[in-house]
């Protein structure tokens, strides 16, 4: 059984918001600042693959 996904974001994703997200996300990882990252991570992942 697949997991249950969580509710959806409030509006659809575009290649741009994805594209802002992982620029903003890029010092985090840089920074191995990991905690804060992870709290955006799975977000930023469900709209990368809801655009792809």
């Amino acid at each position: 059984m697949a997991p249950a996904r969580a509710a959806g974001p409030e509006e659809e994703p575009t290649v741009e918001g994805v594209r802002d997200a992982l620029r903003a996300a890029m010092p985090l990882f840089s920074g191995d600042r990991f905690a804060e990252l992870a709290e955006i991570l799975p977000s930023l992942l469900r709209d990368a693959d809801a655009v792809a």
